[in-house]
Protein backbone atom coordinates (compact mmCIF):
# COMPACT_ATOMS: atom_id res chain seq x y z
CA UNK A 1 0.00 0.00 0.00
CA UNK A 2 1.13 3.59 0.55
CA UNK A 3 2.65 4.21 4.01
CA UNK A 4 4.29 7.48 2.88
CA UNK A 5 2.32 10.48 1.62
CA UNK A 6 5.31 12.72 0.99
CA UNK A 7 8.82 13.55 2.13
CA UNK A 8 9.87 17.03 3.20
CA UNK A 9 13.42 18.30 3.62
CA UNK A 10 13.90 20.71 6.51
CA UNK A 11 17.24 21.98 7.83
CA UNK A 12 19.13 19.39 5.85
CA UNK A 13 17.08 16.42 7.07
CA UNK A 14 14.42 14.46 5.23
CA UNK A 15 11.16 14.02 7.15
CA UNK A 16 8.55 11.44 6.16
CA UNK A 17 4.87 12.34 6.25
CA UNK A 18 3.14 9.03 6.86
CA UNK A 19 -0.29 7.99 5.65
CA UNK A 20 -1.29 6.81 9.10
CA UNK A 21 -0.37 10.13 10.71
CA UNK A 22 -2.29 12.12 8.09
CA UNK A 23 -5.41 9.96 8.43
CA UNK A 24 -5.16 10.08 12.22
CA UNK A 25 -5.13 13.89 12.05
CA UNK A 26 -8.16 13.81 9.75
CA UNK A 27 -9.90 11.45 12.18
CA UNK A 28 -9.29 13.76 15.14
CA UNK A 29 -10.58 16.81 13.26
CA UNK A 30 -13.62 14.84 12.10
CA UNK A 31 -14.35 13.65 15.62
CA UNK A 32 -14.05 17.09 17.16
CA UNK A 33 -16.07 18.86 14.45
CA UNK A 34 -18.94 16.35 14.43
CA UNK A 35 -19.07 16.13 18.22
CA UNK A 36 -19.34 19.91 18.59
CA UNK A 37 -22.10 20.00 15.95
CA UNK A 38 -24.10 17.18 17.57
CA UNK A 39 -23.56 18.56 21.06
CA UNK A 40 -24.87 21.96 19.96
CA UNK A 41 -28.03 20.31 18.63
CA UNK A 42 -28.53 18.73 22.05
CA UNK A 43 -28.22 22.02 23.87
CA UNK A 44 -24.65 21.65 25.13
CA UNK A 45 -22.27 24.61 25.14
CA UNK A 46 -19.98 24.29 22.05
CA UNK A 47 -17.14 26.15 23.76
CA UNK A 48 -17.15 23.79 26.72
CA UNK A 49 -17.30 20.79 24.38
CA UNK A 50 -14.24 22.05 22.49
CA UNK A 51 -12.39 22.48 25.79
CA UNK A 52 -13.26 18.94 26.92
CA UNK A 53 -12.26 17.46 23.55
CA UNK A 54 -8.95 19.34 23.68
CA UNK A 55 -8.29 17.66 27.02
CA UNK A 56 -9.63 14.31 25.87
CA UNK A 57 -7.42 13.85 22.82
CA UNK A 58 -4.11 13.80 24.77
CA UNK A 59 -5.66 11.43 27.30
CA UNK A 60 -6.69 9.15 24.41
CA UNK A 61 -3.11 9.12 23.14
CA UNK A 62 -1.78 8.45 26.61
CA UNK A 63 -4.22 5.60 27.16
CA UNK A 64 -3.47 4.06 23.77
CA UNK A 65 0.25 4.05 24.44
CA UNK A 66 -0.07 2.95 28.07
CA UNK A 67 -2.11 -0.15 27.22
CA UNK A 68 0.24 -1.05 24.38
CA UNK A 69 3.23 -0.73 26.70
CA UNK A 70 1.49 -2.77 29.41
CA UNK A 71 0.74 -5.59 26.98
CA UNK A 72 4.33 -5.62 25.72
CA UNK A 73 5.64 -5.64 29.31
CA UNK A 74 3.29 -8.50 30.23
CA UNK A 75 4.64 -10.48 27.30
CA UNK A 76 8.23 -10.17 28.57
CA UNK A 77 9.50 -6.97 26.93
CA UNK A 78 11.81 -4.87 29.11
CA UNK A 79 9.66 -2.18 30.85
CA UNK A 80 11.76 0.70 29.50
CA UNK A 81 11.71 -0.70 25.97
CA UNK A 82 7.97 -1.31 26.27
CA UNK A 83 7.42 2.30 27.31
CA UNK A 84 9.52 3.62 24.43
CA UNK A 85 7.87 1.52 21.71
CA UNK A 86 5.94 3.87 19.34
CA UNK A 87 2.79 1.74 19.32
CA UNK A 88 -0.86 2.47 20.11
CA UNK A 89 -3.78 0.28 21.16
CA UNK A 90 -7.35 1.28 20.32
CA UNK A 91 -8.98 0.09 23.51
CA UNK A 92 -6.53 2.06 25.62
CA UNK A 93 -7.20 5.19 23.59
CA UNK A 94 -10.98 4.70 23.76
CA UNK A 95 -10.86 4.25 27.54
CA UNK A 96 -8.73 7.37 27.96
CA UNK A 97 -11.05 9.44 25.78
CA UNK A 98 -14.27 8.29 27.46
CA UNK A 99 -12.86 8.92 30.94
CA UNK A 100 -11.70 12.38 29.85
CA UNK A 101 -15.13 13.17 28.41
CA UNK A 102 -16.89 12.02 31.59
CA UNK A 103 -14.66 13.89 34.03
CA UNK A 104 -14.37 16.91 31.73
CA UNK A 105 -18.14 17.13 31.41
CA UNK A 106 -18.64 16.91 35.16
CA UNK A 107 -15.96 19.51 35.79
CA UNK A 108 -17.65 21.96 33.40
CA UNK A 109 -21.20 21.25 34.55
CA UNK A 110 -22.33 19.40 31.44
CA UNK A 111 -24.28 16.12 31.63
CA UNK A 112 -21.65 13.44 31.04
CA UNK A 113 -24.12 10.92 29.66
CA UNK A 114 -25.30 13.34 26.97
CA UNK A 115 -21.76 14.22 25.93
CA UNK A 116 -20.63 10.60 25.70
CA UNK A 117 -23.82 9.70 23.84
CA UNK A 118 -23.17 12.49 21.34
CA UNK A 119 -19.65 11.14 20.83
CA UNK A 120 -20.77 7.68 19.63
CA UNK A 121 -21.30 8.45 15.94
CA UNK A 122 -18.34 10.87 15.58
CA UNK A 123 -16.17 8.33 17.40
CA UNK A 124 -17.21 5.50 15.08
CA UNK A 125 -16.52 7.56 11.95
CA UNK A 126 -13.17 8.80 13.28
CA UNK A 127 -12.24 5.22 14.16
CA UNK A 128 -13.11 4.14 10.60
CA UNK A 129 -10.85 6.84 9.16
CA UNK A 130 -8.08 5.71 11.47
CA UNK A 131 -8.45 2.13 10.24
CA UNK A 132 -8.06 3.31 6.66
CA UNK A 133 -4.83 4.92 7.84
CA UNK A 134 -3.79 1.53 9.23
CA UNK A 135 -4.53 -0.04 5.85
CA UNK A 136 -2.41 2.51 3.99
CA UNK A 137 0.37 2.43 6.56
CA UNK A 138 0.55 -1.36 6.77
CA UNK A 139 -0.03 -1.74 10.51
CA UNK A 140 -2.69 -3.97 12.12
CA UNK A 141 -2.49 -6.06 8.95
CA UNK A 142 -4.45 -9.20 8.18
CA UNK A 143 -3.54 -12.85 7.97
CA UNK A 144 -2.34 -14.35 4.71
CA UNK A 145 -5.28 -14.64 2.31
CA UNK A 146 -5.41 -15.48 -1.40
CA UNK A 147 -8.98 -14.34 -2.06
CA UNK A 148 -10.15 -11.61 -4.45
CA UNK A 149 -10.11 -8.89 -1.77
CA UNK A 150 -6.54 -9.53 -0.66
CA UNK A 151 -3.95 -6.76 -0.48
CA UNK A 152 -0.18 -7.08 -0.81
CA UNK A 153 2.34 -4.80 0.85
CA UNK A 154 5.54 -4.08 -1.06
CA UNK A 155 6.78 -0.80 0.42
CA UNK A 156 9.91 -1.32 2.60
CA UNK A 157 8.49 0.88 5.39
CA UNK A 158 5.29 -1.16 5.74
CA UNK A 159 5.43 -3.37 8.86
CA UNK A 160 3.78 -6.26 7.03
CA UNK A 161 6.04 -8.78 5.32
CA UNK A 162 6.37 -7.80 1.66
CA UNK A 163 4.91 -9.89 -1.12
CA UNK A 164 2.28 -11.85 0.82
CA UNK A 165 -1.43 -11.35 0.00
CA UNK A 166 -3.42 -10.58 3.14
CA UNK A 167 -6.92 -9.94 4.40
CA UNK A 168 -7.63 -6.18 4.31
CA UNK A 169 -8.92 -6.55 7.84
CA UNK A 170 -8.48 -2.82 8.50
CA UNK A 171 -10.93 -2.12 5.68
CA UNK A 172 -13.35 -4.74 7.01
CA UNK A 173 -13.34 -2.97 10.34
CA UNK A 174 -13.82 0.43 8.73
CA UNK A 175 -16.92 -0.88 6.95
CA UNK A 176 -18.28 -2.29 10.22
CA UNK A 177 -17.68 1.04 11.97
CA UNK A 178 -19.44 3.02 9.26
CA UNK A 179 -22.40 0.63 9.47
CA UNK A 180 -22.52 1.11 13.25
CA UNK A 181 -22.35 4.88 12.81
CA UNK A 182 -25.33 4.80 10.43
CA UNK A 183 -27.28 2.45 12.71
CA UNK A 184 -26.73 4.51 15.85
CA UNK A 185 -27.39 7.78 14.05
CA UNK A 186 -30.82 6.42 13.14
CA UNK A 187 -31.53 5.78 16.82
CA UNK A 188 -33.97 8.65 17.31
CA UNK A 189 -33.94 11.25 20.06
CA UNK A 190 -37.19 9.92 21.52
CA UNK A 191 -35.78 6.40 21.63
CA UNK A 192 -32.62 7.72 23.32
CA UNK A 193 -34.66 9.51 25.97
CA UNK A 194 -36.93 6.57 26.74
CA UNK A 195 -34.06 4.06 26.80
CA UNK A 196 -32.11 5.82 29.53
CA UNK A 197 -28.90 7.89 29.47
CA UNK A 198 -26.29 5.14 29.03
CA UNK A 199 -28.09 2.35 27.17
CA UNK A 200 -27.11 3.57 23.69
CA UNK A 201 -23.46 3.78 24.71
CA UNK A 202 -23.51 0.29 26.21
CA UNK A 203 -25.15 -1.09 23.08
CA UNK A 204 -22.45 0.45 20.93
CA UNK A 205 -19.69 -0.94 23.13
CA UNK A 206 -21.24 -4.40 23.01
CA UNK A 207 -21.83 -4.33 19.24
CA UNK A 208 -18.31 -3.18 18.45
CA UNK A 209 -16.77 -5.65 20.89
CA UNK A 210 -18.63 -8.55 19.28
CA UNK A 211 -17.47 -7.46 15.82
CA UNK A 212 -13.90 -7.07 17.08
CA UNK A 213 -13.83 -10.64 18.37
CA UNK A 214 -14.45 -11.88 14.84
CA UNK A 215 -12.20 -9.37 13.13
CA UNK A 216 -9.25 -10.27 15.35
CA UNK A 217 -9.33 -13.82 14.00
CA UNK A 218 -8.45 -12.40 10.56
CA UNK A 219 -5.42 -10.41 11.73
CA UNK A 220 -1.85 -11.52 11.20
CA UNK A 221 0.28 -8.99 13.09
CA UNK A 222 2.14 -9.98 16.25
CA UNK A 223 1.70 -6.58 17.93
CA UNK A 224 -1.90 -7.38 18.79
CA UNK A 225 -0.59 -9.68 21.54
CA UNK A 226 -1.34 -13.40 21.59
CA UNK A 227 -2.07 -15.48 24.67
CA UNK A 228 -2.47 -19.16 25.47
CA UNK A 229 -0.37 -20.49 22.62
CA UNK A 230 -1.76 -17.92 20.20
CA UNK A 231 -5.36 -18.90 20.77
CA UNK A 232 -6.64 -15.45 21.69
CA UNK A 233 -5.45 -11.88 21.26
CA UNK A 234 -5.38 -9.04 23.78
CA UNK A 235 -8.20 -7.24 22.01
CA UNK A 236 -10.30 -10.41 21.95
CA UNK A 237 -9.84 -10.75 25.71
CA UNK A 238 -10.89 -7.14 26.22
CA UNK A 239 -13.79 -7.49 23.78
CA UNK A 240 -15.16 -10.61 25.46
CA UNK A 241 -14.85 -8.91 28.85
CA UNK A 242 -16.76 -5.89 27.55
CA UNK A 243 -19.53 -8.06 26.10
CA UNK A 244 -19.85 -9.88 29.43
CA UNK A 245 -19.93 -6.54 31.27
CA UNK A 246 -22.60 -5.07 28.99
CA UNK A 247 -24.76 -8.19 29.21
CA UNK A 248 -24.27 -8.34 32.97
CA UNK A 249 -25.33 -4.73 33.47
CA UNK A 250 -28.36 -5.19 31.25
CA UNK A 251 -29.36 -8.41 33.00
CA UNK A 252 -29.04 -6.82 36.42
CA UNK A 253 -31.10 -3.83 35.35
CA UNK A 254 -33.73 -6.16 33.92
CA UNK A 255 -34.29 -7.87 37.28
CA UNK A 256 -37.30 -6.44 39.09
CA UNK A 257 -38.03 -7.08 42.76
CA UNK A 258 -40.96 -9.35 43.49
CA UNK A 259 -43.15 -9.49 46.55
CA UNK A 260 -43.04 -12.31 49.08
Amino acid sequence: MYPVVATVELFGRVHIIGSYGVLLAVALVTFGGLLVALARRRGLDPGLVVAVVAIGVPFAGLGAHALSAAVAWARGVDPLQAALRPTLTFYGGAAGLVLALVFGARATGMPAAQLVDAAIVPGALAHAIGRVGCLLGGCCYGAVHHGPLSVTYRHPLAPAEAGLPRHPVQLYEAVVLIALAVLFQRWSQRQRTSAGPWLRFRCYVGAYALARVGLESLRGDADRGLWWAGGISTSQLISLSLVALVVGIRTRQGITPTGD
